[in-house]
């Protein structure tokens, strides 16, 4: 009688050499997020006892911060994961290999509504993506939440992170 136990099982997605494609759309939430944080920290600007000077200003540093995360936030790139840690940032969907070649450096923050992670590119420029719950359809949004579980983990590497 053989005792030994069978060899574990992974998942078919795991370490596959599918690529994910990502493409991002701009988020609804995401953007009355930005919105809501801006406009309360107008309005608290607003009600604080300082000069009025120092409002105006504070105020229009605001405005800018508000005007560019807008912008940002409905400008999204495209992403795709290939096998292992190889990712492509692509700001052209029409000329995909033209993109830029990048690797996860780390997982953010993972959540059912909300995920952020960061990626380096081969020029070392550092890019944080926030992708809410629908910036991507639902399954694709549920299939990236589960392989960063699975796999992306064990893609970080400390000695990585220059």
């Amino acid at each position: 009688m053989n005792l030994t136990p069978p060899p574990p099982t992974t998942p078919s997605f795991a370490k596959s050499a599918i690529p994910l494609y990502l493409p991002l759309n701009s988020s609804r939430a995401y953007i009355l997020c930005i919105l809501l944080i801006h406009v309360l920290a107008v309005v608290a600007i607003g009600i604080a006892a300082i000069p009025i000077l120092i409002k105006l200003i504070i105020g229009t540093a605001v405005t800018i911060s508000c005007r560019h995360n807008f912008k940002d936030a409905q400008t999204q790139p495209h992403l795709i994961w290939r096998a292992g840690n190889h990712w492509i940032i692509d700001n052209d969907p029409q000329q995909p290999q033209l993109g830029q070649q990048a690797r996860l450096i780390s997982i953010d923050f993972l959540s059912r509504w909300l995920v952020i992670i960061t990626l380096k590119s081969d020029q070392k420029r550092t890019q944080r993506f926030v992708i809410a719950f629908d910036a991507l359809s639902a399954d694709r949004y549920r299939l990236l939440r589960v392989r960063l579980k699975i796999e992306g983990h064990g893609l970080l590497n400390p000695d990585e992170n220059d």
